[in-house]
Order: structure tokens, then C-alpha cells, then sequence
């Protein structure tokens, strides 16, 4: 039985199947995103052997990491911004109080 005689210093490298298992990221989505370079930072080891380090692996997570909540005020400013043109669309037809009933109506579901 070989004994792991890694020190600090040594730098552990991760196989795309050491990936998937510690990460749950597949197989097939690390090859895809080798492939469209969107993925974490690999290194070739001859024409066909792939790993990873560890490091650039935690680096690339949280660079991907996203706040709900920066993500819902993002989608609400999206949302506030399209209202406001169909608002702006209405006026400008002559059909504003048509619009604002409508949108009564709506309100009055969801509430």
C-alpha cells in the first residue's frame, strides 16, 4: 500500500473524474467547457490527459458565484424597465387609461 508522502509545498492535481465527484460537476459538462474555455483552468499533461488544480478549481467558483438577491433586483430592474416602455407605448397611442386598467386588473389577481 503506497503511503500519500505529499507536503504542503506539493501540488496536488485533480483528474476530471476527481472533479465530478468532489464538485458534482459531470464528466461531459467539464469537457464541454474545456472546450468553449468557460470552465476552471486546466492543464495538459501529454495529447490527452487533463487536471486540475484544486485552487483554480475554488477560484472559478466563486468568480461564477451570483447573490439571489443581486440577481432578483437585477431581473426586477429588467422587468421595471420593459413596464415602463409598454407604459410609454400606451401613452403615446392615446390608450393610457385602457393601460392602467388593465394593469389594475392584473394587480388586483396577483393581491
Amino acid at each position: 500500500m503506497q503511503e500519500n508522502t505529499a507536503t504542503k509545498n506539493d501540488v496536488i492535481y485533480l483528474t476530471p473524474q476527481e472533479v465530478s465527484d468532489k464538485y458534482r460537476i459531470s464528466k461531459g459538462t467539464l469537457l464541454n467547457m474545456r472546450r468553449r474555455g468557460t470552465g476552471p483552468e486546466f492543464i495538459y499533461l501529454g495529447q490527452r490527459k487533463v487536471v486540475y488544480k484544486p485552487e483554480k478549481i475554488e477560484e472559478w467558483l466563486d468568480s461564477n458565484s451570483r447573490s439571489t438577491l443581486k440577481l432578483h433586483n437585477q431581473s426586477e430592474q429588467v422587468l421595471d424597465n420593459r413596464l415602463l416602455s409598454i407604459a410609454k407605448d400606451y401613452c403615446q397611442s392615446g390608450k393610457a387609461e385602457r393601460f392602467a386598467n388593465q394593469t389594475q386588473k392584473i394587480i388586483n389577481k396577483l393581491t
